[in-house]
């Protein structure tokens, strides 16, 4: 038992000198002038909450955003709907087109604008 927690303290320490690298690495590196946010699903309705109903919208410069739950499905299965014709950088849509469930359902290729 003793090993295992010297083990696991060696570990956790090699874990710890691994994530200063990194930070040193990246530190001062991130260009807060080009800053952009995706999403997928319903992570892409948040994205556009944020875009249109939050002041930090102004950090993004773009957006993508991967199948999306469209503005009408959203509407009607929860109360953080979105209006996309607000957002005010540019937006790549990635979505399915086959089959039924994504260009039907998901983002019914009609509502596009």
């Amino acid at each position: 038992m003793k090993v295992l927690l010297k083990i696991l303290k060696v570990i956790g320490i090699i874990i710890l000198i691994i994530i200063a690298v990194l930070v040193a690495i990246y530190f001062y590196k991130i260009d807060l002038d080009n800053i952009g946010i995706t999403g997928f699903f319903q992570g892409g309705v948040g994205v556009f909450n944020v875009l249109t109903k939050y002041e930090e919208a102004s950090y993004f410069k773009v957006t993508a955003v991967l199948s999306p739950v469209s503005e009408y499905m959203t509407s009607i299965a929860t109360d953080y709907t979105y209006d996309s014709s607000e957002v005010k950088i540019p937006i790549m849509i990635f979505a399915g087109t086959e089959g039924e469930f994504e260009p039907e359902t998901v983002l019914p290729l009609a509502e596009l604008r």
